[in-house]
């Protein structure tokens, strides 16, 4: 813009100037942001948290797929603990 000619309004920070805006009706980002994918913690994350019904002492739960794999976790390593603490049954001199 030439130095003589003058602005109906002051151009600045938030306010530019009127042939470079966006027409009335039309937004300033026609396509949008484009979904972004799902990264693995994501996906981890939306699989542990779904719902299992599971059977326990003659009822049945609904616990999440994250609660039932620490309880199997747990219960096979204190099944495995204990059959370490028994005495072997074959073998090595009894």
């Amino acid at each position: 813009m030439l130095p003589d000619q003058k602005r109906d309004y002051e151009v600045g920070y938030g306010k530019p100037p009127r042939r470079t805006r966006f027409p009335k009706g039309q937004s300033g980002n026609p396509r949008d942001r484009s979904p972004a994918a799902k990264n693995l913690k994501t996906l981890l994350s939306n699989a542990l948290n779904e719902l299992v019904i599971v059977s326990k002492n003659g009822g049945h739960r609904k616990i999440t797929k994250r609660e039932a794999i620490i309880t199997q976790f747990v219960n096979r390593s204190a099944s495995r603990f204990s059959r370490d603490q028994d005495p072997p049954r074959h073998g090595a001199g009894y």
